[in-house]
């Protein structure tokens, strides 16, 4: 009979230590607080797709653009696969002006990408001019100014 009894506590103690309520509500209620929003930084602004990956074997590569992709702030090279020495990137806008930049930047699985700022202007083609010595492939992406209704 005590063994029956001593049993009989155990088992509501366990059940009721197990019958606490939790912290997580796991009904359907709405929150009242807003949860705050925060803008996306222009560094994680959308990217567009130029290129394809792209072989570095042939030196330079010319990337055809079009005014169609809009006005891009900033062009982005990222390492696709192995190594890639970029020399140098020139941009050639619709109205006929060249940025050139000097790079010598080496991307591989450390340093996966680079970001360059442009002139805000509509590019007609992008000229990449790699080494030719390594195995490697790169894309390339433009990003458009972000605004505060892009933001949005």
């Amino acid at each position: 009979m005590k063994g029956l009894s001593l049993l009989t506590v155990i088992a509501m103690a366990a059940t009721t230590a197990t019958a606490q309520p939790t912290r997580e509500e796991a009904g359907g209620r709405v929150s009242y607080v807003v949860p705050r929003r925060t803008p996306t930084p222009p560094s994680q602004a959308h990217w567009i797709e130029l290129a394809s990956p792209t072989s570095v074997k042939h030196g330079t590569e010319f990337i055809i653009v079009g005014a169609h992709a809009g006005r891009l702030s900033q062009l982005r090279v990222d390492a696709y696969a192995g190594t890639v020495v970029l020399l140098r990137l020139r941009v050639f806008a619709s109205d006929g002006t060249v940025q050139t930049v000097q790079l010598g930047r080496t991307l591989d699985r450390t340093h996966r990408s680079v970001v360059v700022d442009l002139f805000g202007k509509a590019i007609d083609q992008i000229a990449i001019t790699t080494e030719t010595r390594t195995q490697g492939t790169y894309t390339v992406h433009g990003s458009s100014p972000v605004t505060s209704i892009a933001v949005r």
